[in-house]
């Protein structure tokens, strides 16, 4: 798996990973998440700058609000299962 950062500020930082996915952190929180073209959104209100950063960071795709709990599964339970494919793929 191949994982790419990107800092936007001090405060926001974007991290993609092999498959075309994405995930934006605000300082230690993860507030959104691109998986198969749709943009996952925490539905927590955050301060201008973050709401900005949320809207830039993929603002073509459609959008469904999560919880923080919500987010945060979807995000392990998805990267989890790429990398038991990518060991299957591999090892198997």
């Amino acid at each position: 798996m191949k994982v790419t950062h990107h800092r936007h500020n001090n405060n926001a930082n974007t991290i993609r990973f092999s498959y075309n996915e994405k995930a934006l952190f605000s300082y230690e929180t993860l507030v959104a998440l691109v998986i198969d073209n749709v943009k996952y959104v925490d539905i927590e209100k955050y301060s201008r700058t973050t709401q900005k950063h949320i809207t830039q960071f993929t603002d073509n795709l459609p959008t469904e609000y999560l919880t923080q709990k919500e987010l945060q599964k979807k995000f392990l339970d998805y990267f989890a299962n790429k990398l038991v494919e990518e060991f299957d793929e591999e090892f198997l």
